[in-house]
């Protein structure tokens, strides 16, 4: 059987220099991508405690007195009728944030695969101005159904429009894109990328931490208004301001998506040896699998949090999840950096899956704070 050495990149990698010419100032170039990235991803996961908060509370006026939620508490103390009442607003809700999420995620694959090769012909900023116009849309269908009252399935074309534009996929691989055309492989790329990752999860740790101040008395409209106003920037500055990094090429007759392109695609997992190419296989439905919970898991965790036996009340939730993301990633750069002296990647995978595992066990029987707390931090 063929062998490859554990320190091979699956990937292969093109003979002579990989190096692109720098046709912008590459500082000035990463400051407005920055900046872009936390107006952008800002807004963008603002939108996500909006809407789940909002389809949790809609469904429980739908099952209150005079439409009003504080009929049906997420933690009603009183008869067993009001705790039946509040099992079906959880069950309700968790239906709903599953099909529209669904709607979201499914439909973005088909732009990440289909725009991703028009790059080459419209520049690096093409994949900004379609994410932003998704984003937006789906901000005005949340909005107009905020205020108008509309069917909570009316959010589903939020989804679809954020869904068909890339959803945050295509937005961040435009930028990691940018960043290899402003920058030379080795030391100074990949300081570049982890500054962006890490200011990027700053910035959407303190957006959630702030949506979960604002909406905690119900107030839905402004958060929204807001989040419109940063999209709209975001946009302004990208039209204005930021640059672009690769050369364009609008007379090259390239198609959309060409049988050739999609061969493509798949000759990364044909070409090479046995071995390779099954490592290829496992590792694409280990980060699909991954994925899918990840994606799955927000929702359910914070139906959990809010209703028996823990009780938290939304802004605790929303403190919870920025203080996870901030310290999830500062564990992930920190461990990575010094596991890698000692383990081989797939050995940290495997560590990785298995804290994931006993994470998710243990909250699934957590019925104390510090319980919940010590299966999202420490494990």
């Amino acid at each position: 059987m063929d062998t490859i050495e554990e320190d091979k990149p699956l990937l292969p990698v093109p003979d002579g220099s990989t190096e692109k010419p720098v046709i912008v100032r590459p500082m000035y170039q990463f400051i407005m991508l920055e900046i872009i990235g936390i107006l952008h991803f800002g807004s963008l996961m603002a939108m996500f405690p909006i809407q789940q908060f909002y389809v949790i509370d809609e469904i429980a006026k739908k099952y209150g007195e005079d439409g009003e939620k504080s009929n049906v508490d997420y933690c009603p103390k009183g008869p067993v009728f009001s705790n039946s009442t509040s099992n079906i607003v959880q069950a309700e809700s968790a239906n709903i944030l599953m099909y529209l999420g669904f709607v979201g995620t499914f439909i973005a694959v088909i732009p990440i695969l289909v725009f991703g090769s028009l790059t080459d012909r419209y520049g690096r900023k093409f994949p900004f101005y379609l994410s932003m116009v998704g984003i937006l849309l789906k901000e005005i269908v949340m909005t107009v159904t905020v205020y108008k009252g509309l069917s909570l399935w009316f959010l589903a074309l939020g989804e679809f429009f954020l869904g068909i534009t890339g959803h945050f996929g295509l937005f961040l691989a435009a930028m990691m894109g940018m960043i290899a055309d402003i920058t030379t492989p080795g030391k100074d790329r990949a300081i570049k990328i982890t500054i962006l990752e890490g200011t990027l999860a700053i910035a959407v740790a303190f957006s959630i931490l702030g949506i979960g101040f604002w909406i905690k008395d119900g107030n839905y409209r402004h958060p929204l208004i807001m989040c419109i106003a940063c999209t709209v920037l975001s946009l302004i500055l990208t039209l204005t301001l930021l640059s672009e990094t690769a050369k364009t090429n609008k007379k090259k007759n390239n198609r959309i998506c060409t049988k050739s392109v999609m061969c493509a695609c798949f000759d990364v997992y044909r070409n090479g040896n046995r071995n390779r190419n099954k490592k290829m296989l496992v590792g694409q439905i280990i980060f699909c699998i991954n994925v899918g919970a990840l994606l799955g898991k927000s929702n359910v965790v914070s139906l959990f949090l809010l209703h028996k036996p823990l009780c938290w009340s939304e802004l605790d939730v929303q403190m919870f999840t920025s203080f996870q993301l901030l310290v999830n990633w500062g564990s992930i750069l920190i461990g990575i950096r010094i596991l890698h002296k000692y383990l081989a990647d797939y050995t940290i995978i495997i560590v990785g899956t298995v804290s994931a595992i006993a994470s998710s066990v243990t909250l699934a029987f957590s019925s104390e704070d510090w319980i919940v707390y010590l299966c999202k931090y420490f494990l």
